[in-house]
C-alpha cells in the first residue's frame, strides 16, 4: 500500500538511531555511537508520525469495506458471479466466506504497514515471529471451527473465520514490538479519528439499507450498484462533515476544520 511503501525510506536514517538504541534507551548513548540522542529521537519521532498517519489512512478505507463485505457481501458476490450455474445457494456460501475473511480485514490491511515500520527499525525478527504465531493460531482455530462443519458446505467459511481471527495475533505481536521501541502507537487523537470512521460507516449503512429493501426483488445489478454507490457516497459525505481530510480529497471539497484528522 502507499502508506506502507513510504516507511522503508526511513531505514537509512534509522541506522544511526539503531546504534544508539543498542546501548539501551535513546537518551543513554554518546555521539561516538554514530548519532546524538537528539538525532535519534528526531528520526524515531518522524517514523512514528508517518506510521500513525498511514495507519489512520488505511483504516479510513478498510473499516467501511469490512462492513460492506459483511452486510452487503451477498450483493457484491451476486454482482460479480451470479449467472448460469452460480445461483442463490452458491451466492450464500461465497458470501459467508467473504464475510468471514472480512472480519480479519483490519488486521490484514494493517500488518504490512507495521511490518514496514519494523523493517525501517532494522527489526526483521518481530514480523517473522508474528507471522509464524499467526499461522499456528489460524491453523488451530480453523480446524476447531471447520471440524464440526466438515460435511457442510459452510466448512470453507469456518476455515476463513479461523484465518481471520488468527491474523489478529500477527497484529498484536507487531503492535507490542513497536510499542517497546517507539512508545505509544495509537494515541487518543487516533481513537477519535477511528470513532469518526466507525460512525460514518454506521451512518452510511443505515442510509443504504432502505434502498436495498426497496430493490430486493430486482436483479443483482439493479440492487447492488445503487445500494453500494449510495453506501460509499454517504460514507464520504458523513466523514467529510466530521472533518475527514481523506473524504474531502475524494469529494474535492475543502477540509472542514471542526472535526480534523482522517
Amino acid at each position: 500500500s502507499v502508506a506502507a511503501s513510504s516507511l522503508p525510506e526511513f531505514s537509512r536514517d534509522t541506522a544511526a538511531g539503531e546504534r544508539v538504541a543498542r546501548k539501551g534507551s535513546i537518551g543513554e548513548s554518546s555521539a561516538n555511537n554514530g548519532g546524538t540522542p537528539e538525532q535519534s529521537q528526531a528520526v524515531y519521532a518522524a517514523l512514528l508520525e508517518r506510521l500513525r498517519g498511514g495507519w489512520q489512512r488505511i483504516l479510513f478505507y478498510i473499516v467501511p469495506s469490512t462492513i460492506a463485505c459483511i452486510a452487503y457481501g451477498d450483493m457484491i458476490v451476486g454482482l460479480l458471479y451470479r449467472g448460469g450455474k452460480f445461483g442463490a445457494p452458491e451466492q450464500r456460501v461465497v458470501h459467508a466466506v467473504l464475510a468471514a475473511f472480512a472480519i480479519g480485514l483490519i488486521s490484514f490491511g494493517s500488518v504490512k504497514l507495521l511490518a514496514s515500520a519494523h523493517y525501517a527499525l532494522r527489526d526483521y525478527k518481530t514480523p517473522l515471529r508474528a507471522s509464524l504465531s499467526s499461522l499456528v493460531v489460524s491453523a488451530v482455530v480453523s480446524i476447531a471451527f471447520a471440524w464440526p462443519l466438515r460435511h457442510s458446505i459452510y466448512g470453507a467459511a469456518a476455515i476463513a473465520l479461523g484465518t481471520a481471527l488468527g491474523s489478529y495475533v500477527n497484529l498484536s505481536v507487531q503492535i507490542r514490538g513497536l510499542r517497546k521501541r517507539l512508545g505509544v502507537i495509537y494515541t487518543p487523537h487516533m481513537w477519535m479519528g477511528t470513532r469518526r470512521i466507525v460512525l460514518a460507516t454506521v451512518g452510511a449503512g443505515l442510509v443504504a439499507a432502505p434502498l436495498r429493501y426497496v430493490l430486493r426483488d430486482q436483479s443483482s445489478y439493479v440492487v447492488a450498484l445503487p445500494t453500494l454507490g449510495l453506501y460509499s457516497l454517504t460514507y464520504l459525505v458523513i466523514a467529510w462533515l466530521m472533518g475527514s481530510g481523506e473524504a474531502a480529497r475524494w469529494l474535492r471539497r475543502a477540509v472542514r476544520t471542526s472535526g480534523g484528522g482522517l
